[in-house]
């Protein structure tokens, strides 16, 4: 019988300190800015389209809000799946910045939104 107790007091305390290291890993990985990025998005240019300057400007600010929406689902997933003390919130996170990092031809380009989440009220 206290051979019993023993070994579920010693299972107990592994599983308890394997619970621990992995809080512990992403703590550290969730201290930091976390940065996604929306997928390619494209907007309309005069080259390729024959548009003119007003119509490629509101092309762009039209796919520019999309890109930036996505990148923030993207960021609040990431945040509530890997980091479960940290609010997913955006409007709570910190440093934030959002802007265009990934521009190619024929007027694609993506997003990139970036910030270091703060911590759960509850």
């Amino acid at each position: 019988m206290k051979y019993i107790f023993c070994l579920t007091v010693l299972a107990l305390g592994l599983g308890l300190g394997l619970e621990l290291g992995t809080e512990t890993a992403n703590a550290a990985t969730c201290s930091g800015a976390i940065t996604v990025q929306s997928p390619v998005h494209k907007s309309l240019t005069s080259a390729t389209d024959g548009a003119t300057k007003a119509k490629i400007d509101a092309a762009y600010k039209r796919e520019f809000a999309a890109a930036r929406s996505q990148a923030l689902a993207r960021w609040s997933a990431k945040v509530s799946t890997s980091c479960p003390g940290k609010s997913h919130f955006w409007l709570r996170a910190k440093n934030k910045k959002v802007e265009e990092c990934d521009r190619a031809m024929g007027g694609r380009f993506s997003v990139c939104a970036s910030a270091v989440p703060a911590k759960k009220l509850f």
